[in-house]
């Protein structure tokens, strides 16, 4: 039961942690190496505790960090124009302004995880859109 609550504890923290970095300073490389230790760390925790709903939610959490650290990751690509990022909006109906204040919460906020195909989508287009306009 320790280990159980010391991993939320760890979980808690850590991706509370990462709330308050600025977009233009998030390194997922770097951010994507934690989870998967934490990942690794939830899933070595003893047999009799998984079946608890604490538990699932813990793994739930980190497999949701893990689906949304690689859309990061793409959203950071330079072919992200303001457009995309108004797509974004769109897909996941909440406005957000991304000046220099925004941070990693703002992108959490968004609940990417449950939108991760359309983001990928959005991302796949920004990418298509500038192979046309160098083309032009």
């Amino acid at each position: 039961l320790k280990d159980l609550w010391d991993g939320v504890v760890e979980v808690k923290g850590v991706f509370e942690g990462w709330d308050d970095i600025l977009w233009d300073k998030i390194d997922t490389e770097a951010l994507l190496m934690q989870a998967r230790e934490i990942q690794n760390q939830v899933k070595n925790m003893p047999k009799g505790v998984r079946a608890w709903p604490l538990y699932r939610w813990l793994q739930e959490e980190v497999k949701n960090m893990s689906t949304v650290l690689p859309l990061v990751n793409d959203l950071h690509g330079e072919t992200m124009r303001d457009r995309h990022w108004n797509q974004l909006m769109v897909v996941t109906s909440k406005h957000f302004e991304k000046g220099p204040e925004f941070c990693f919460k703002d992108l959490m906020d968004l609940q990417l995880h449950e939108f991760a195909e359309e983001v990928s989508e959005i991302v796949d287009q920004s990418v298509k859109e500038a192979k046309i306009e160098k083309k032009l």
